[in-house]
């Protein structure tokens, strides 16, 4: 099948931060999912350990919006609600894209 693989850097690694994104239109790399298997006894750690991984990154990413907002003059609840409706509505098609991306791994 065809997917994207996400490898940190050990620079990235320290820093948690930016990531070394492959190309859609590679194959899947058998030896780096391998170790990542390995790594993991069970498929259900491997999804939890990206799980968390996800939230840690949400977390940091809601502080970095919290600190930013903070120094908009005239920003408030009102116009968050606006940006957030905007995002959402913009963010279907690109759900729908993902969605059908995960069913054709699911088939391979």
């Amino acid at each position: 099948g065809l997917g994207q693989l996400i490898k940190q850097t050990p620079e990235q690694q320290q820093q948690q931060q930016n990531y070394v994104v492959y190309s859609m239109n590679i194959s899947i790399w058998p030896k780096e999912i391998k170790q990542n298997i390995d790594t993991f006894t069970s498929s259900m750690d491997l999804v939890c350990y990206h799980r968390q991984e996800l939230e840690r990154q949400l977390k940091q990413i809601q502080i970095e919006w919290n600190e930013k907002v903070n120094h908009f003059s005239g920003y408030n609840l009102k116009v968050e609600q606006l940006l957030k409706d905007y995002i959402i509505q913009n963010l279907y098609e690109f759900q729908k894209e993902i969605e059908h991306k995960i069913k054709l791994v699911t088939y391979d």
